[in-house]
């Protein structure tokens, strides 16, 4: 199945100009929650939809648990989860202390074979149409 995309119009200033650009942007078609893949996992496995939420919650669990620590999760068939921060700059290095740290997050980071999957996998124009920054409402991941 390929990824949906649509034409979007996006103003930058350039050299003082306002200007026009358009580019390619992910048209998401829908949210797949952790009852549906506990739902495909069951019917690819003997275990129950139960058990593999299960299992879905206490990786989520111990996937935090170890990035809070500071440590990278490396999952073979998945990837690995890395620890980030993001900090504010300073002029002089007592200055950096946890004060300067403005965020924390964590970024994925796909197995070889994920990505070769993601890389193999086509495209497919969504809507004809041009759109603004604002006008295409599944260009945004809605945060729940």
């Amino acid at each position: 199945m390929p990824i949906s995309y649509i034409k979007k119009c996006q103003k930058i200033n350039a050299n003082g100009k306002l200007k026009e650009i358009y580019l390619a942007k992910v048209s998401y078609n829908t949210y797949v929650t952790e009852n549906t893949l506990a739902e495909e996992i069951s019917k690819m496995s003997t275990a129950s939809v139960a058990d593999v939420k299960l299992v879905l919650a206490a990786l989520e669990d111990r996937i935090s648990f170890h990035i809070a620590g500071g440590d990278v999760v490396k999952l073979q068939t998945l990837g690995a989860f890395y620890p980030t921060i993001r900090a504010q700059a300073v002029d002089n290095p007592d200055m950096v202390n946890q004060h300067t740290i403005k965020t924390k997050g964590v970024r994925f980071e796909p197995s070889p074979a994920f990505r070769e999957r993601i890389k193999q996998t086509g495209v497919h124009l969504a809507d004809t149409r041009v759109f603004d920054a604002v006008s295409h409402p599944n260009t945004k991941v809605e945060k729940k």
